[in-house]
């Protein structure tokens, strides 16, 4: 079940405080998941840079 749909549950039955919560932990969880990609990214192109020089 997608975050969202665990807001819009959670706010229909009136617990504002667990549907806060639940969006932090989706805001963070995208923001980690989002920076691990950066880094795995930015570690992938400076490895083929490296590796594979441009001439």
């Amino acid at each position: 079940m997608g975050g969202s749909s665990v807001i819009a549950r959670l706010l229909g039955e009136d617990r504002k405080k667990e549907s806060g919560a639940t969006m932090n932990f989706c805001v963070y969880a995208m923001a980690i998941a989002g920076i691990a990609t950066l880094v795995l990214g930015l570690a992938f192109l400076l490895y083929k840079l490296l590796i594979i020089p441009v001439a």
